[in-house]
């Protein structure tokens, strides 16, 4: 007959309980299976940990991309304007241009998939042109780079309507 804490137990069916949990608990403290629990439950808290990390990420940038895409298209257009006088606006446009740059890597950290591509793209074609010798920077070049401003505007515009869009 089982006892348990010193109580008999005359029920067949409560030995088998008891001794089912008895083999069990003999088997979850074994110490290889203590050590598969902690790796697994180390898992567990990384993914936890990296799905908040990203859920953070993509609310600052729902909230911070607005104003961005407003600061490019700002650039943009003032880029446009001094292209009309290149040559005599040679400066302040290296000077939006590099301003640009800023306001691109900025969103590049924040943004995902093909939008990060496009912001890429932009700030290696003003590197190019801020790196490149003086006989390079035309107003062809000045003209594909605001080119690929407005598109980096926009596909952070379509990212931004994409997380605010309910599931």
């Amino acid at each position: 007959m089982l006892t348990i804490s010193g109580i008999p137990f005359r029920y067949p069916q409560m030995e088998q309980i008891a001794s089912i949990a008895a083999e069990l608990w003999k088997f979850i403290t074994r110490p290889d299976i203590g050590s598969v629990a902690s790796l697994v439950g180390s898992l567990i808290s990384f993914r936890v940990l990296w799905t908040v990390r990203d859920l953070r990420r993509r609310a600052l940038f729902k909230q911070r991309a607005p104003e961005a895409i407003r600061e490019l298209k700002k650039r943009a257009s003032r880029l446009n304007d001094l292209m009309l006088a290149f040559d005599e606006n040679l400066f302040e446009i290296e000077k939006e241009v590099a301003l640009t740059r800023e306001t691109l890597k900025d969103l590049f950290d924040k943004s995902s998939g093909q939008t990060k591509t496009t912001i890429k793209d932009a700030i290696s074609k003003i590197k190019q042109f801020r790196d490149g010798p003086a006989s390079g920077k035309s107003r062809d070049t000045a003209r594909e780079i605001y080119l690929q401003i407005l598109v980096s505007a926009q596909s952070v515009e379509y990212l931004v309507a994409d997380l605010t869009q309910e599931p």
